[in-house]
């Protein structure tokens, strides 16, 4: 396609061309980009900002509509950070090759953990999750030597979180955490030395890491309230 060149340099920026080809909005048209929808020549481009000169242009049409206000539900596995987790299984979820730019995590988990992580771009979503007046209750999985526990469990309880023993086999225990924090604060904040431990975060509020294994991802469902 022949693009004329605008005020800005020759070409024309390539969100515009696509809000000519589909008649949307900018913003419907930089989600379509960012989503990996649009083709120049063959190629992925995820860039809005792009030139469009003589290339062809190319929207995949195939590939079902983002809702506009999106939630998605990540098993984060210990040994990733949770953006790169879930740019790599994001295709999965049959949306497109790319996670939208406007998805945020709520609630991040450290570096080191695993368990549920939570990604929105829903503005009721995203401030039910960082409420300060309403905190969220955090249900986390802890595991550990029982010879080394002692110390780390009576320091959460002194911090208000409620700990119990689920079991205890061949030395290694695991306890349940929970309790309502602040936005962003975890169990993980005790000032203690957690060298031994293993943390899974098993839910938010009222909604749960299962059924997800590992690295897995869902769309959070319109019923499922946090």
């Amino acid at each position: 396609m022949t693009q004329q060149q605008d005020a800005e340099g020759p070409g024309l920026r390539l969100v515009k061309c696509v809000m000519a080809q589909t008649g949307g909005s900018r913003r419907a048209a930089e989600q379509w980009i960012q989503a990996g929808r649009v083709r120049l020549d063959g190629q992925l481009v995820t860039d809005p900002a792009r030139r469009v000169r003589q290339e062809t242009l190319v929207i995949d049409t195939a590939i079902p509509s983002l809702p506009a206000r999106l939630t998605v539900l990540l098993h984060k596995p210990v040994d990733r950070q949770a953006r790169q987790a879930l740019q790599q299984s994001w295709p999965s979820l049959g949306l497109g090759p790319c996670m939208p730019a406007d998805l945020q995590e709520c609630m991040p988990l450290p570096d080191g953990t695993q368990g549920l992580s939570v990604w929105s771009s829903d503005p009721g979503v995203i401030r039910r999750l960082h409420d300060r007046q309403r905190p969220l209750e955090q249900e986390w999985l802890l595991s550990m030597p029982v010879d080394q526990a002692e110390g780390h469990v009576s320091a959460l309880r002194q911090a208000g979180w409620r700990v119990s023993l689920g079991h205890a086999r061949e030395g290694q225990g695991q306890w349940r955490v929970a309790g309502k924090a602040l936005a962003g604060a975890t169990p993980l904040t005790v000032p203690m030395r957690w060298s031994a431990a293993v943390w899974r975060r098993q839910r938010v509020g009222r909604v749960g890491l299962s059924p997800l294994l590992s690295a897995q991802v869902r769309l959070a469902q319109a019923f499922e309230k946090f």
